[in-house]
Order: C-alpha cells, then sequence, then structure tokens
C-alpha cells in the first residue's frame, strides 16, 4: 500500500505490555502500535461489539468505522481490492 493514503494502526488488547513489545520489536510491525491493558481493551471492545482476538477494523478519512470484519491480512489479495476501493473514496 506504499504511496497511498493508508495508515496501519494495530491495537494490542489482549497481552502482556512485556510480550507486546517483543512481539512488535520481532515482526518490525509498520504502522502504528498502540497497547491496551485489560480496562481500556474491555471498553474498546464493548464499544465497538467486538467479539475476540484478533478483529480487523478499516476506518475511511472521515475517522468512521466501515466495518469491524475486515479481511484478515493473510488474504492478501481480498484485503488489497477492499483497500484499494476505501482509499480511492
Amino acid at each position: 500500500m506504499e504511496g497511498k493514503d493508508i495508515v496501519f494502526v494495530n491495537l494490542c488488547l489482549a497481552s502482556e505490555m512485556d510480550k507486546w513489545k517483543t512481539f512488535i520489536k520481532e515482526r518490525a510491525l509498520d504502522g502504528e502500535n498502540f497497547f491496551f491493558n485489560g480496562d481500556a481493551s474491555q471498553l474498546f471492545m464493548g464499544n465497538y461489539k467486538l467479539s475476540g482476538y484478533p478483529s480487523y477494523l478499516l476506518i475511511n478519512k472521515k475517522g468512521e468505522i466501515v466495518t469491524t470484519t475486515a479481511p484478515r491480512p493473510s488474504d492478501f489479495d481480498h484485503l488489497t481490492k477492499t483497500l484499494n476501493k476505501l482509499a480511492a473514496e
């Protein structure tokens, strides 16, 4: 998605901070990475009606949630088509 107006945000909602930091470093995860403690995780999941981990959301340029059931990164073709469509809007 290089060169496109897309930002990847990774939210850690179910882990210990030390494990999360190690995971981010080992996987060299690009994008914005944020850790939520237990209370913040419960609040976030409740507000957005997420049923479990991992969850993939798409948010448009206006900050509106487009879907809480976005394609997984492993479904590369479907995800790429979805992101290209969203970026064009």
